[in-house]
């Protein structure tokens, strides 16, 4: 399949996720959507993990509770709160401010100092989520759902940038299954 198809495949799955979880979690709520979502996904992934012969290392459990937290049930749950009510379009629009929040934790965290053309990106970046989201028309009873997507998408750059300082020796399907089952122990309780 061409490259191009692949990146519109992904796309639409990951937008799509939005609009399952808008249709969702009205009906089984935020926590139990969740819950269930990264159990299934779990138990998905660890049959392929036996399929292919990829165990997950227990020195490394550490990571996948981390990883957990704030790569999948954090910003999972986040979302699933938001869902209840800003549209599917809305959250997927807010999802566009990961890469904003990456650098600045970056910068923060770690002292990756942006240049000039990043912070001019960052910048056109949020003029344009501020845009599409609504501009001057914006709804304030709206603020703590959108105030939950934008903690999501925190949530993904802390996950990524501790991905990249801690965890360093994770294949990317070690992160990804061990994240799940992470997020599964975070999500038991609340469930």
């Amino acid at each position: 399949m061409p490259p191009v198809l692949l990146m519109l495949l992904l796309a639409a799955l990951w937008g799509a996720s939005f609009l399952f979880m808008r249709v969702a979690a009205p009906v089984l709520g935020p926590v139990w959507l969740i819950g269930l979502r990264v159990l299934v996904a779990s138990l998905f992934l660890l049959a392929v993990a036996a399929g292919t012969r990829r165990a997950l290392q227990r020195p490394n459990a550490r990571h996948y509770l981390v990883l957990g937290l704030f790569n999948t049930g954090l910003p999972f749950l986040c979302y699933g709160f938001a869902a209840l009510s800003l549209p599917a379009s809305m959250m997927a629009i807010l999802n566009a401010t990961a890469p904003i929040w990456g650098v600045l934790i970056g910068w923060l965290w770690l002292g990756q100092r942006p240049g000039a053309s990043v912070v001019a990106g960052l910048m056109l970046g949020i003029v344009g989520v501020a845009v599409l989201v609504g501009g001057g028309r914006f709804d304030v009873a709206a603020l703590p759902a959108v105030a939950a997507c934008l903690m999501a998408t925190l949530s993904y750059a802390i996950a990524s940038h501790y991905s990249k300082r801690y965890a360093q020796g994770l294949t990317a399907f070690e992160a990804a299954h061990g994240s799940m089952w992470g997020a599964v122990l975070w999500m038991a309780l609340p469930t």
